[in-house]
């Protein structure tokens, strides 16, 4: 069983973890254990942690990322 911890600023509803959960079950074909967490310091968006792998779609990843480039450029 894979464990999936999806990190948002508020409750998701029971709807939106099931549609967490059957997304990750078409992808990667494995039965999964959902978990939530609440973490204010994302600022808005969702993380979705699946073992190993994050994929982060909050936008304090994608203030990083701009930050990041702009280092670059500088």
């Amino acid at each position: 069983m894979t464990k999936v911890i999806v990190t948002t600023t508020v409750e998701p509803t029971a709807s939106q973890l099931e549609a967490i959960k059957k997304a990750v079950i078409a992808k990667y074909g494995k039965s999964v254990e959902v978990e939530s967490r609440i973490d204010a310091s994302i600022l808005g968006g969702i993380q979705i942690t699946i073992g190993s792998r994050q994929l982060d779609g909050s936008l304090k990843g994608k203030l990083d990322q701009i930050r990041k480039k702009f280092v670059q450029n500088s």
